[in-house]
């Protein structure tokens, strides 16, 4: 039978004193450095129990042992996320940007057939077009002369008509 006596639970011949205070958590962390800090704790042979984080982890801020570690590299290319620069990284593409560090967009272009690249690796690069004719012929081979055959002074080499 359990008899309560002031503050006083009795109970056979075990007594236990309501009015003091439980004792403080022993258990857990006690290095306030570590993510899973526990302020009540009070035992420091505990501190095995500690996480901390590396890279570009950070705490979440808790302080009642329930803390833990938040991941500031989502993409675990190595570069903390308020770090990234985007940007196409591809050194072949005309855009490349040299700063770069997430091309996650995939916002690289390419040049093709008879374009080139304007030659900034900053970012701001862009195609130029090396066929002003739109014929399919690259500008660098294609050459003027008459493609009439029946002109004298047609030219089997040549590869549009140019008027004089």
């Amino acid at each position: 039978m359990i008899v309560l006596q002031g503050n006083t639970l009795v109970a056979g011949y075990d007594e236990v004193d309501l009015s003091v205070a439980d004792e403080p958590n022993d258990e857990g962390c006690t290095d306030s450095t570590a993510c899973n800090y526990n302020e009540t704790s009070t035992n420091d042979a505990a501190n095995n129990l500690c996480v901390y984080p590396k890279g570009c982890e950070t705490c979440s801020g808790a302080t009642d042992g329930t803390g833990y570690l938040i991941d500031n590299d989502v993409d675990d290319d190595g570069v903390c996320g308020g770090d990234e620069v985007p940007g196409c990284i591809d050194v072949l593409a005309c855009n490349f940007n040299s700063m770069g560090t997430d091309s996650a967009n995939e916002s690289c272009i390419y040049p093709k057939v008879c374009e080139s690249c304007s030659g900034a690796t900053d970012g701001t690069g862009y195609i130029i077009d090396n066929d002003t004719n739109d014929d399919g012929i690259c500008d660098t081979v294609e050459f003027v002369a008459c493609i009439d055959v029946v002109a004298c002074n047609y030219n089997h080499q040549a590869h549009r008509y140019y008027i004089q």
